[in-house]
């Protein structure tokens, strides 16, 4: 069990947010062990990976624009592969979301990612996952993100419906308004999520800070297929 820090009430073990005020809780020792090291983090540095690389999948230690190492895979979806990797040069984890060829080596597809890329770089925002770079290689497409130690709010309203307890007014209150500051800088850049869903909004272990992700590019395939693919500010 872990004791809250700022209402002294009584959590799970594996928590990260308190079910009763929604403040953040100290790790626990399963999280962060006596000897220092992170689970499914080796002493190396490297994270290690969650499942093996499957067929079309990039092998671990790949390295994507000559810097950002593929360390493990985060997810899997039907636009592409997303990877946990780390930037060799400064020893920082990021995200890489490899897109499948075949969108990939549609040009207009490449066209449509690189001109909303751009877009999407220039927002600079406590509340939106940063976009590093987009990557164009002969064999593949890239978007590199800034990478979030944390949870998506879908598992955190799981976990509350699991335990039958409400989510904090104040919790509720506080990434709604975030969310809400996020969307609104990348409507400032003319970009529009498309795809806004608890799924999509991160929210960070150390300070339950919510970040909104994936600006929808799922949609921009279906937009092409429909024959919109020169609409503007969606990603």
């Amino acid at each position: 069990m872990i004791d809250c820090p700022s209402c002294h009430q009584t959590n799970p073990q594996g928590s990260s947010f308190c079910i009763y005020c929604g403040g953040a809780l100290p790790a626990s020792e399963a999280q962060h062990p006596a000897d220092g090291t992170v689970p499914g983090k080796p002493a190396s540095g490297v994270l290690a990976p969650k499942s093996a690389p499957g067929p079309g999948a990039l092998t671990f230690g790949f390295v994507v624009d000559g810097k950002y190492a593929i360390d493990s895979i985060l997810g899997e979806g039907g636009m592409g592969i997303v990877y946990l990797a780390t930037d060799i040069h400064t020893n920082v984890p990021v995200v890489v979301k490899a897109i499948r060829s075949q969108y990939a080596h549609r040009q207009e597809f490449r066209d449509r990612i690189l001109a909303e890329g751009r877009a999407l770089a220039r927002i600079d925002h406590q509340n939106v996952v940063r976009l590093n770079a987009v990557v164009v290689e002969p064999d593949g497409l890239f978007l590199v993100m800034q990478f979030i130690d944390g949870e998506s709010l879908d598992k955190t309203i799981e976990r509350y419906v699991e335990q039958q307890t409400p989510m904090p007014v104040d919790l509720v209150l506080k990434l709604f308004y975030q969310v809400l500051d996020g969307v609104g800088a990348a409507h400032a850049e003319g970009v529009i999520h498309r795809d806004l869903k608890p799924a999509n909004i991160l929210i960070r272990r150390r300070d339950a800070v919510a970040k909104v992700t994936d600006f929808g590019i799922a949609k921009a395939e279906e937009d092409i297929q429909a024959g919109r693919g020169q609409t503007k500010g969606i990603i």
